[in-house]
């Protein structure tokens, strides 16, 4: 859907219709954009990559393994904000390691996510995927600091994408395709197989005849 050009918002006015309309929005820079329904799949993946993300993360910290920080998981529903262009924007997951920094306009958004999760749809396979209101969310959210690895997962075949900023500010890009892989997350010390991101997905019996 493409953003509502008809009027200019402060963030107030955004947060508002948000309230009013009970739809989810984003937000660039004073034009608002309705964040289009998921397909069945596109919910499913959301959702596995969540459970994962949250289970290992507990996990990690019961066993002792997480260190002196703490790192929670949040779902589609969190929004990310960023201040240098003034956009709230609404990836599918996210986390944040330790004290969740908050823009005073809107507490229930963050700016300090360590890793950001999207699921590809069927129309950006094969293009940017990141592509939002003419910009690309990746260089958007390299714009926030502690910004540390972006998590790609396609939706109509097994194949995701990694994206780890390194120690000198570069960023190392690894795809893992097929079942019976496993995904690393060195941003959170954690990591999960493929297969789990598929489960319950309508063509997962397809993924797993064809992976």
């Amino acid at each position: 859907m493409k953003p509502q050009q008809n009027s200019h918002l402060t963030i107030a006015e955004y947060l508002q219709v948000e309230k009013d309309t009970g739809v989810r929005y984003e937000y660039h820079d004073g034009v608002i954009q309705a964040m289009a329904g998921g397909s069945y799949d596109h919910t499913t993946i959301s959702g596995n990559v969540y459970s994962e993300l949250r289970t290992k993360l507990r996990s990690r910290e019961s066993d002792g393994n997480g260190g002196t920080t703490r790192c929670v998981a949040s779902s589609e529903n969190r929004k990310i904000y960023i201040p240098p262009k003034n956009y709230f924007l609404y990836p599918d997951a996210s986390a944040v390691c330790g004290a969740p920094h908050r823009p005073p306009q809107e507490p229930g958004a963050v700016t300090s996510p360590t890793l950001i999760v999207e699921v590809l749809s069927k129309s950006t396979e094969g293009k940017d995927p990141e592509s939002t209101a003419g910009s690309d969310k990746f260089h958007l959210y390299c714009l926030l600091p502690t910004f540390q690895e972006y998590l790609l997962i396609q939706q109509y075949r097994v194949a995701v994408e990694v994206r780890t900023k390194t120690k000198d500010g570069t960023w190392k890009i690894e795809a893992v395709e097929g079942i019976g892989q496993t995904v690393e997350l060195s941003s959170l010390g954690i990591s999960f197989s493929v297969d789990s991101l598929y489960e319950d997905t309508q063509d997962s019996s397809e993924f797993l005849n064809k992976s």
